[in-house]
């Protein structure tokens, strides 16, 4: 079963008056174990893409289908509880919650669920220690720097063990040196945990680490490729600009 089809996604806005099509009839299948990056100017549609695919937002027509379920079949308490258990959200700016450890921030997926205090503490803990975190389990965030922040947020976000991770600009208020930590974690759940990973990103540097690339520009998906293709974050840059010369 693949965890993520998206089929003729179409989303429109009301911008200043005027209607704005965020997604013009988008096609998209994310198969298991891969790693896409959907790369694009701002407003080219990316991060709305990622937003349907989450179920945070619903389409004006199409289908996103996640692990065989159509999410727009479902109401939103239903769609809140598969959400919980099936997709993982990794933001730009982290979103944990300020007043609870990183093993609390970790474990709260599974509180949510109505996990025993117990078992669900000693799983955040494995998952802090799995991360490189083990040290830093009782530290609140303004305690951690901002790379030790969004491994906390990708532990919370893997500690259900859910069908599709998505990974929105999860590099964005990263240094270069956590940058790198940050998606070389990311194709290693992927590769040695057969994790399924969407991410959104503008830069050609942490798109390169995905093993498949999808452009996106005014609402359309305009190329796709894969990692044997463009190998370096020099070659994607350069394919990109030469897209949008030729558009």
């Amino acid at each position: 079963m693949q965890p993520l089809v998206v089929e003729q996604l179409v989303r429109r806005f009301e911008q200043g008056g005027r209607r704005v099509e965020a997604l013009a009839g988008v096609d998209l299948v994310v198969e298991a174990g891969d790693f896409v990056s959907i790369m694009g100017a701002s407003g080219s549609g990316k991060s709305t893409l990622l937003h349907l695919a989450a179920g945070l937002t619903r389409p004006d027509s199409g289908r996103v289908v996640v692990a065989g379920q159509d999410l727009g079949a479902m109401n939103d308490k239903d769609l809140t509880l598969f959400r919980r258990q099936h997709i993982g959200l990794i933001f730009q700016s982290f979103n944990l919650i300020p007043t609870l450890t990183a093993v609390e921030n970790v474990a709260l997926p599974l509180r949510l669920a109505g996990g025993a205090a117990g078992d669900v503490m000693e799983q955040a803990h494995a998952m802090l220690d799995r991360l490189g975190l083990a040290q830093r389990a009782d530290h609140r965030p303004e305690a951690l720097s901002g790379g030790e922040q969004q491994r906390v947020a990708i532990g919370r976000a893997l500690i259900t063990h859910p069908t599709l991770i998505l990974a929105d600009e999860p590099t964005g208020n990263l240094d270069s040196a956590a940058s790198v930590s940050v998606c070389q974690l990311l194709r290693d759940l992927c590769e040695h945990d057969g994790a399924t990973i969407l991410m959104v990103t503008h830069e050609p540097s942490v798109a390169a680490w995905a093993k498949r690339g999808v452009f996106i520009a005014d609402g359309h998906i305009v190329d796709r490729f894969d990692s044997s293709v463009v190998d370096s974050a020099a070659a994607l840059a350069q394919r990109y600009q030469t897209m949008l010369q030729t558009r």
